[in-house]
């Protein structure tokens, strides 16, 4: 049935009953329309490729979800849940620990970076545990984890801020305390104010599992400053020592020492006067004394470098009380050069109250020492034995090299415990250890023999097949005989003359 057009009254037959408007008059009125161009219809198109692009990966999403079961599974609620709590739980720990006023044990005893360490993984679980909860919310779950590790870097210092609100009714208690346990050799009222004192409780309250101490120490220039902190770290074995100016001297902080809590007041009278202790404090005054200190050499270069002057040997003793390493250093050196068959029980005195403290962080001192000892001791000296026996342990540890005359000494005075540590330097290096060996002679054999094994290296069995040819006897044949058909023919002849050489009456050293 035909229709009139509402717009210019000509009849078309329309495609359903309610179209009113010809064709030709509906074409017309959008062709009028502004038409887009190029850059407008890119922008139009990128907007639907994104919107599919976006419904795409959506639908591959939940196709994987329903899948693998996940969508149906509460596993990544738990997940989150679990990761939360952690997180909550190690932040309301934290919290406890910086707002106490006490210092507790555990981890509120703990430094701060040993508690940054707790936190992060704490943290860090609990991150991972976010992140597996969720592969559909990425943009929720990732930045969580991330505010969770961000957190537990900051978590043990977020709350300090109270701890130095407190830092002054902490002091004024620890004062208060130490003030009934004071040494009654320095009476009188302190010279520093709390004040002076805070940097050196603050470190004090922040490592409370270590032992600090804090010494304050009147007329000090820069190298006395330099000198005081080496030998306070070297003596007290501390990690490290700070000086801080304080009226007119320095304010020491001798920090993290592995032991328990000591009297400073006999070792710190080697400076000068203790004019103030609090022990339980670890709180020192002294009035310093640059004589007493022997920071400055009373002998001339020459006193102290020729054997032939009267005065060398005093003048030498006096030099190795001194805090100065090189200086030490220099005396033990020029007393064991010198070999002076003068006042010999007094050098040897004097050296062993030096090596009485710790020298292991000073090598090299350390080394003069010990050689000057051996120069200076007596046959049978168990003293002086037993600490050449920790130098050589130490440098074992080290893995460095002996002097020969130490070992030669250690040798000669106690060839039981020098047989193992020989043997093995020996091992790894029989040429620079051929002396030391020599000396032991048959002594060593039974070491030796332990190491004489077929999956030992071919350098290994030669040397000490070598060294049983010389020095061997007849307990070491049955071992011998085991090489006799090794498959290397240098090692197989090696052993047939070392087996000849043990089982000829008339050959192998006895020693």
């Amino acid at each position: 049935m035909d229709v009139e057009c509402s717009k210019c009254g000509k009849l078309f037959r329309p495609v359903r009953p309610d179209v009113v408007v010809c064709p030709d008059c509906l074409k017309n009125e959008f062709s009028s329309a502004r038409r887009l161009d190029a850059e407008e219809y890119k922008e139009l198109v990128e907007q639907y490729r994104r919107g599919n692009k976006r419904q795409e990966e959506r639908a591959a999403a939940m196709g994987r979800a329903y899948k693998t079961g996940e969508a149906f599974s509460s596993s990544g609620k738990v997940r989150f849940l679990l990761g939360m709590l952690m997180f909550v739980a190690c932040a309301f720990i934290f919290m406890l620990i910086g707002v106490k006023n006490e210092m507790g044990s555990g981890v509120d005893g703990m430094d701060v970076e040993s508690q940054r360490v707790i936190a992060m993984i704490v943290c860090a679980v609990a991150a991972v545990l976010v992140i597996s909860s969720s592969s559909r919310r990425k943009m929720v779950v990732y930045p969580i984890a991330l505010i969770m590790l961000g957190a537990g870097w900051f978590m043990p210092e977020v709350w300090q801020e109270e701890r130095k609100v407190d830092m002054n009714e902490y002091m004024a208690r620890q004062r208060a305390a130490a003030a009934g346990a004071a040494d009654e050799s320095s009476p009188g009222q302190p010279y520093l104010k709390d004040s002076d004192m805070q940097v050196y409780y603050q470190h004090k309250k922040m490592v409370p599992q270590l032992t600090h101490y804090g010494v304050f120490i009147d007329n000090q220039d820069s190298r006395t400053r330099s000198l005081m902190r080496d030998a306070f770290c070297r003596i007290l074995e501390a990690e490290f020592t700070r000086a801080y100016t304080r009226a007119n001297g320095a304010l020491y902080v001798i920090s993290n020492i592995p032991r328990r809590s000591q009297n400073l007041s006999a070792f710190l009278s080697r400076f000068g006067t203790v004019v103030y202790a609090r022990p339980d404090d670890g709180v020192y005054e002294v009035k310093f004394d640059a004589e007493k200190a022997n920071l400055i050499s009373q002998y001339s270069p020459d006193v102290l470098t020729s054997p032939l002057n009267p005065s060398f040997v005093t003048a030498n003793i006096k030099e190795l009380s001194c805090i100065d390493p090189m200086r030490i250093r220099i005396a033990a050196r020029s007393l064991s050069n010198a070999n002076v068959q003068v006042l010999r029980p007094e050098i040897r005195e004097a050296l062993l109250k030096v090596l009485a403290e710790p020298w292991a962080s000073d090598q090299d001192t350390y080394k003069e020492l010990i050689q000057a000892l051996v120069t200076y001791t007596n046959p049978g000296d168990k003293v002086a034995v037993k600490h050449c026996l920790r130098y050589f342990e130490n440098r074992r540890t080290l893995k460095k090299d002996v002097d020969p005359s130490i070992t030669h000494y250690l040798i000669r005075e106690s060839a039981k415990e020098m047989i193992a540590p020989v043997v093995d330097f020996w091992c790894e290096n029989p040429i620079a250890w051929d002396a030391a060996m020599s000396q032991l002679g048959v002594r060593a054999q039974a070491a030796l023999l332990a190491k004489l094994r077929p999956n030992a290296s071919i350098r290994l069995i030669g040397a000490i097949l070598n060294h049983l040819q010389r020095y061997g006897n007849a307990e070491a044949v049955p071992v011998v005989k085991k090489f006799i058909d090794h498959p290397d023919s240098i090692i197989r002849h090696t052993a047939g003359v070392t087996l000849e050489v043990l089982q000829n009456p008339n050959g192998g050293n006895m020693d």
